[in-house]
């Protein structure tokens, strides 16, 4: 992590360096704009991908339910909702004073399951995608040609 860190201030340095003298040709002002892609991406890599809450909530979509009457089953209204799909979450215990990670979601902007007093959502972040291990028959030809 430390590295990354200086390479970022590296980066700084050289768009401060160049990035700054009107003199400078395009191809310089190129180099500047790449390099603040690469960091970019060097910042998203020291995180991990995760997205802090003052940054964003996950996005939400808009569903709803009918709401039936007891008696008659007919459809007497409908409750309008916004959902977020599932997605990994880093929270804070107050109370232990201890970070942790677990799924949540949230529910008209509000996280479900972590909306208490003594927790706190920091970050959150999507699913990975789950692990797919290779087909029986390439993983027995893949051993058999690590043998050979």
């Amino acid at each position: 992590m430390q590295n990354l860190e200086k390479i970022l201030e590296e980066i700084d340095e050289t768009i401060e360096r160049y990035g700054t003298n009107p003199y400078i040709d395009v191809k310089v002002t190129d180099l500047c704009y790449g390099l603040n892609i690469a960091k970019d991406i060097i910042r998203r890599h020291m995180n991990d991908s995760w997205i802090p809450v003052e940054e964003r909530l996950p996005e939400e979509i808009e569903e709803f339910n009918d709401v039936y009457d007891p008696v008659t089953l007919a459809v007497i209204d409908t409750e309008w909702y916004k959902i977020s799909d599932i997605v990994q979450v880093t929270v804070y215990d107050r109370d232990e004073e201890k970070y942790f990670t677990y799924v949540d979601n949230t529910y008209n902007g509000e996280w479900v399951t972590f909306n208490l007093d003594n927790f706190k959502v920091i970050a959150w972040k999507p699913l990975s995608d789950p692990y797919r291990p290779e087909p029986l028959e390439t993983r027995k030809e893949l051993e058999k040609a690590r043998k050979e």
